[in-house]
């Protein structure tokens, strides 16, 4: 009976300890861990960037066009 105790509170504390998070990641701010999709995420915003940065261009470039038609 003393060995299954024993047994049980050695895995509980097992469990305990793995379950528990590292110090280093509670330190860490929450806008500064990463996540399992960054990679794509970071693609995407960079595509956002290129894509206003061509919409920009092709208004500047639909202004001068009206420009020049008057």
């Amino acid at each position: 009976m003393r060995t299954l105790l024993l047994t049980l509170t050695y895995v509980a504390m097992l469990q305990f300890i793995a379950c528990s998070s590292d110090s280093n990641e509670q330190d860490k701010p929450s806008a500064v861990k990463d996540h399992a999709w960054k990679a794509q995420t970071d693609a995407l915003e960079k595509a956002k960037a290129v894509e206003q940065t061509l919409m920009d261009s092709a208004a500047k470039e639909r202004e001068r066009i009206d420009q020049e038609g008057k």
